[in-house]
């Protein structure tokens, strides 16, 4: 809203900060460049994933989030998981450029994704993985990571 001059007041940023804390993205609406509403949507975390990255760390995997969520949601679900080290606010090369970094210090990475802003990372990764509602692109892009 403040990128579009839309000046968000102080229940506004009390709502996003709240929500954000829960690990939920927060939405603006504007008509006629002043607020109409706020709300907050959630993709919730799989209940047993808690256990999959408790799993991970037992044999020394390490996990880490690579999102394009803002700081405060990906810090609050990667706390509810488990996982020490978030990347957040990256865009879709953003990510794939991550994932180089970490294979250029040696590290083999398997990427897990869900979509299409996924797939340069995907592939960018030792191993790709689409996941949950992942589109065609995804799952060719993750089945075709060689590199």
């Amino acid at each position: 809203m403040r990128e579009n001059n839309v000046q968000v007041g102080p229940e506004v940023d009390k709502y996003v900060s709240e929500h954000d804390n829960l690990a939920q993205m927060c939405v603006s609406v504007s008509i006629d460049g002043k607020i109409a509403g706020s709300f907050a949507v959630t993709d919730p975390v799989k209940p047993e994933a808690a256990r999959v990255i408790s799993y991970l760390h037992s044999i020394n995997i390490t996990s880490i989030r690579v999102t394009g969520d803002n700081w405060a949601t990906a810090a609050a679900s990667a706390k509810e998981v488990g996982i020490d080290k978030v990347y957040a606010e990256t865009d879709p090369l953003g990510k794939a450029d991550r994932i180089k970094e970490l294979r250029m210090k040696g590290m083999a990475v398997a990427m897990m994704g869900d979509g299409v802003n996924d797939s340069p990372a995907m592939v960018a990764g030792d191993v790709g993985m689409a996941f949950g509602a992942g589109t065609d692109v995804a799952i060719e892009a993750a089945y075709s990571s060689d590199q």
